[in-house]
């Protein structure tokens, strides 16, 4: 998992170990050097995260990573709704 392309495992300032996908990594964070400010899957905050290498990791902290998965999410994951003259449209 440590290619550039594709998922990573992400260990946030908290301690946290979650999945990120390439996606997320560039759309749905603030890149500061190698490290990035987004949201923690497992508990919802916002924090500052980093790299964290699988050959590093303990087997739980790896069970930990896979259970947790970073993703955009719009609102509450319904479809968005644009408001246009007074209509909605999805």
């Amino acid at each position: 998992m440590e290619g550039i392309i594709g998922d990573r495992i992400l260990r946030c300032s908290d301690g946290h170990y979650f999945v990120s996908s390439e996606s997320n990594r560039l759309a749905g964070s603030i890149h500061f050097g190698p490290r990035r400010f987004m949201r923690c899957p497992v508990d919802g905050k916002w924090r500052m995260a980093g790299n964290a290498r699988s050959a590093d990791l303990s087997p739980q902290q790896l069970e930990e990573a896979q259970r947790h998965r970073a993703c955009i999410r719009l609102g509450n994951n319904e479809p968005p709704v644009i408001r246009y003259a007074g209509e909605d449209f999805v």
